[in-house]
């Protein structure tokens, strides 16, 4: 999954990437802006479904957004033309 090194007979390993936590939900131009705390540098795939009761992995990753110096993910959706959706954040 994640880059790895090896030195002087020993493996180093990257950190894991946190779980996104959901901080706000705002409105945006044409639709609204979800942002979340992550692992600054980290990449974290957006993923949604019209039916909380879908198993979450037939759920389709709609974008990525990276996590910036401070960890905070934005991701805009102007997409709202479905009546309900739900949406999910991931290590990418």
């Amino acid at each position: 999954m994640g880059r790895w090194t090896l030195c002087r007979r020993r493996l180093f390993l990257p950190p894991r990437a946190r779980s996104p936590e959901l901080l706000s939900v705002q409105p945006a131009t044409n639709g609204f802006r979800l942002t979340a705390s992550g692992t600054p540098g980290w990449t974290y795939a957006i993923l949604s479904s019209t039916n909380l009761t879908t198993n979450i992995s037939l759920w389709p990753r709609i974008a990525t957004a990276p996590a910036d110096a401070s960890g905070h993910i934005v991701f805009t959706d102007t997409n709202i033309t479905l009546p309900q959706r739900f949406y999910r954040g991931v290590n990418h």
